[in-house]
């Protein structure tokens, strides 16, 4: 059974772009578009072996959250599944893996990419997540932004998107 948690966009892209700090609002929209609708077709194909969870009840309500996964997986739900600790590396280009654990949910943090993240940004992801958005159930905000300036961002980070996903592959052929 493949569990498909799906987390808003734009927060998804704030975490993303705090790691990743050289890397553009279009990658990391691009990225959460392309997984998104990877896990949304399987689903669809395989709908017995995939659970859709959002990140957002998982972190609102635990509780609740786990005891339904716990029943769609046909496992007993164990009250001390809720005290986890998760120790793992994070890692961000041009620094050491960091160690981190993580033990709780933080709600707080939910909806840190309104303070993150321009409105062009936010505006950007919207553009390019619109139909996943809607899809999962997610509210556009639709910031105040004008349109040749979203153009542009769009046009301008494609376009280096693709140069960047080009000199890979040209680096990889060269190997």
């Amino acid at each position: 059974t493949f569990i498909h948690i799906v987390r808003d966009p734009r927060a998804n892209v704030s975490s993303q772009k705090s790691r990743w700090h050289n890397t553009s609002t279009y990658s990391c929209a691009l990225l959460w578009q392309t997984a998104v609708s990877i896990g949304h077709q399987l689903s669809i194909k395989r709908p017995d072996s995939c659970i859709t969870l959002h990140y957002e009840s998982l972190v609102l309500e635990p509780e609740k959250t786990l005891k339904k996964l716990c029943s769609e997986l046909g496992v007993d739900y164990l009250s001390n599944m809720l005290n986890f600790e998760l120790k793992t590396l994070s890692f961000a280009p041009e620094e050491k893996p960091k160690k981190v654990t993580f033990n709780d949910f933080r709600p707080e943090r939910l909806e840190q990419w309104k303070e993150r993240l321009s409105n062009l940004d936010v505006a950007l992801i919207e553009q390019l997540c619109h139909p996943q958005m809607t899809l999962f159930n997610y509210r556009l905000t639709n910031p105040i932004v004008a349109k040749w300036q979203k153009y542009v961002a769009i046009a301008t980070q494609k376009g280096q998107h693709h140069l960047i996903e080009n000199g890979r592959k040209i680096r990889n052929l060269l190997r």
